[in-house]
């Protein structure tokens, strides 16, 4: 990982101990009741679950980043693969926005 990808992975398993995340299908759900400020998407997902995840961040408003593959957000949490984290606390989202927009 780059020293881009190792500031996100801090702060995206700081919310992680603060229970501030939300995995898959759920965050698609909690975009629907506004507790999701950030969906961070892992760049090797299926292209139809990329587009729907795209498309219903855009409905709801909710800023997309792809930064990790599915194995390296999955390691952040110790499990397989993860396609999707939704990231529900509004300091770390607006922080992980900046780097990752700051990066490109």
């Amino acid at each position: 990982m780059n020293s881009l990808q190792n500031k996100i992975a801090s702060l995206i398993q700081f919310a992680y101990a603060a229970r501030k995340l939300c995995f898959g299908e759920s965050a698609i759900v909690k975009m629907m009741v506004n507790k999701v400020d950030i969906l961070v998407l892992a760049s090797d997902i299926a292209q139809n679950q990329d587009k729907k995840y795209r498309q219903k961040a855009a409905y709801y408003q909710v800023p997309t980043v792809t930064i990790f593959s599915k194995s390296e957000l999955g390691e952040l949490f110790s499990k397989n693969e993860v396609a999707c984290v939704g990231v529900m606390d509004h300091n770390i989202a607006s922080q992980i926005k900046k780097l990752s927009e700051d990066n490109q």
